[in-house]
């Protein structure tokens, strides 16, 4: 595997996954403040899982 970290940016499952990351730490933050309730992380997750099958399935 001598892929480098350009090229896995490159990569849009990558950086799906980047943005989920970003979007889950977010979420936590606003849950801590009590800005959003539990469920909310579902979101990413769900984005998550689903962009993985969209990916795979044009790739």
């Amino acid at each position: 595997m001598g892929s480098s970290w350009y090229h896995l940016l490159g990569n849009d499952y990558v950086r799906l996954l980047i943005l989920d990351l970003v979007f889950t730490f977010y979420v936590l933050l606003g849950i801590r403040k009590k800005h959003f309730p539990y469920w909310a992380l579902l979101v990413p997750s769900l984005t998550l899982f689903l962009g993985y099958q969209i990916w795979r399935l044009l790739w």
